[in-house]
């Protein structure tokens, strides 16, 4: 079988198996999915605007990767997301505004792993994230006042 054969998968668990490579479109089609974990997978790629696919999605885990682009926008349509974990991949510019929009998430993490590298610009504000417990956005180069709502 392949993954389009896997319609009512609801957690999918590959951390540490060095899977390589980029993640299939199909994917994100996968609209049961709740969790997904794959941490030092060796993914590479860009994580594509197709993400809001995943609309029953909790918990995403991609830390120790080598994705890299920008990260899209499109996680803000995520209403149920409630961990975010997009560290040490080699994600470059802004952190999305829309990321503010999920209005579950309590830990999103997007560290690298040396000074100055990765992500830029702003600290984005989080203003409707009554919810958030933790947010790791150490050694980026992010710049500015922190907000305050």
């Amino acid at each position: 079988g392949n993954i389009d054969d896997a319609w009512s998968l609801k957690e999918l668990y590959m951390t540490n198996t060095w899977i390589t490579g980029e993640i299939p479109l199909e994917f994100y089609d996968l609209d049961t999915l709740e969790k997904f974990e794959c941490v030092f997978c060796g993914l590479y790629g860009e994580i594509p605007p197709d993400i809001s696919g995943l609309t029953n999605l909790k918990e995403l885990v991609l830390y120790g990767n080598e994705l890299s682009g920008f990260i899209p926008s499109e996680f803000g349509e995520l209403e149920k997301l409630e961990i975010l974990d997009l560290s040490e991949n080699e994600f470059t510019g802004e952190i999305p505004e829309q990321i503010g929009n999920c209005l579950s998430l309590r830990n999103f993490l997007v560290h690298q792993e040396t000074a100055d590298e990765g992500l830029s610009g702003p600290v984005p504000a989080f203003p409707n994230l009554s919810t958030i417990r933790i947010i790791d956005l150490s050694h980026n180069s992010l710049s500015g006042a922190i907000p305050d709502d």
